[in-house]
Formats: structure tokens, sequence, C-alpha cells
């Protein structure tokens, strides 16, 4: 399998990386050593802490969250602004998680790390879980504003794919809004032509979510990813693909 995706993308004018783990215990890499930036990939990890953040305080995920105006930011991708663009409005956590699952959504992205702590309390937990080789230090606001810190938010292919690993391992432990998670992924209506175009017409379900960059100062796209977790017939497998 290696030595096959190292045929696809040679010659490719992009970094790609590759982290495959089959039933858990086999593992295929390509190009881990190198760090991608996440771009909206880390609203997964986001959306792990904040089921986390819930359960320690005993919230449940129609928990209420209000959103003014000034978090109906301009100029960067949000359905949630574009169905709510005066603001003002009360929306469940269940119902920010998913906008930014299933949509993608920047502004409720930005609304959940207000709210929960921040980047920096996201990446602590996610060490807590034992993931490293990843880092989340920016909001979506942040990497709008300034491109470069694009990168702040990093993962190898293999800490991605680990991570969820070590996700469908507490839901099938714990259930409650980990499985409003993964009902949400498996819902992702962005990168359809990613992760999911090799299993069209196959039976699968799949889990994922997608992050898509904005060209840097070359013209060319910071990052176009996918990461989730396929069940085909017999075969589990968990995916990250960078182009």
């Amino acid at each position: 399998m290696q030595r096959q995706i190292e045929n696809i993308i040679a010659g490719r004018d992009a970094e790609v990386g590759v982290a495959v783990i089959i039933g858990g215990r086999d593992i295929v890499t390509v190009n881990n050593e190198r760090r991608y930036p996440m771009m909206s990939v880390m609203k997964f990890h986001q959306s792990l802490y904040v089921a986390d953040w819930l359960s320690r305080r005993g919230l449940p995920v129609d928990t209420m969250i209000h959103v003014g105006l000034e978090e109906m930011r301009a100029g960067t991708w949000s359905p949630m602004r574009d169905e709510y663009p005066d603001g003002e409005v009360g929306l469940t956590v269940a119902e920010l998680l998913r906008y930014t699952l299933q949509q993608s959504d920047n502004n409720a992205c930005d609304v959940l790390f207000d709210r929960t702590g921040g980047p920096a309390a996201t990446d602590r937990y996610i060490r807590s879980l034992g993931i490293d080789g990843f880092s989340i230090s920016a909001t979506e606001d942040d990497m709008h504003t300034d491109v470069a810190r694009c990168m702040d938010n990093y993962t190898t292919p293999l800490a991605a794919a680990q991570l969820v690993e070590r996700f469908v391992a507490m839901r099938d432990s714990r259930h409650g809004v980990l499985d409003y998670i993964w009902e949400m992924m498996t819902q992702c209506a962005t990168g359809t032509g990613r992760l999911p175009a090799p299993f069209k017409g196959i039976p699968a379900v799949i889990a994922h979510k997608t992050g898509t960059g904005d060209r840097d100062s070359r013209g060319k796209l910071i990052g176009i990813n996918d990461v989730g977790h396929v069940i085909c017939r017999t075969a589990v497998i968990i995916r990250l693909l960078y182009l």
C-alpha cells in the first residue's frame, strides 16, 4: 500500500501526507515526518474537547449559547451568519457543532472556542488523550487575519489518524455527545470528492472532517485535507489524506 501511494503522488506539485490505520493494528504512513496545516480539520479536535467540557460540567448538548452580532463576522465561511445575519440569537451547543462539523462554519468554531477556553484548552485536552505531533493555537479569525497563522494549527498524518481511532474507542465506551459528533461527521456536507469519493456506490459508513485553505502569497492552496473513519464491509480504515 505504501508503494502504491508513493507512486500515485510521485511528481505532484504538492506536499502529500497519508496515514492509514487498519483494524487498529496495521499502520501505513507516507511523508509522516512533515507538519501539515489542518485548516478546518481542527474542528474535529475542538468537538472532542467540547464534549469533554460539557461532560465535566454536567451540561447537556442542548445547552444554550447566546451569539452576538459581533460574532457573525463577515468575509469568512459561515452558513450560521448567513442564516442569522443580525446575530443576537440563542443556539445550542449541538447546533453550533452541526455548523462546524457538517458545514465547517468558521464563526461557529470561534464561538465555541470563546466559550470553552480557546485553542489552548483544546490543545491540552487532545494531548491528554495521548496524542502528539500536532498543535492548535489559532482561531479561525486569527488565520483569516494573518494567513501565515494557518501553520500554527498543524498535524502529522499519523497524529490525526490516531485521534480518529481514539475517538472511535471512546465512543464505543461512553456514547453521549460523542455519538452526536459521529452522526454529524457521517453527514458531513463538505469534501464529497475527497475521502468518500473512492467508496461511491460501495456500501460504507464514512465519518469525516475536511479542511480547505486559502491561497498563500505564491497563489498555492495552503491545504486540502480530509480525516475520517471508514467502515466498509469487514474492514475498518482510518485515513488522513493531504493533497
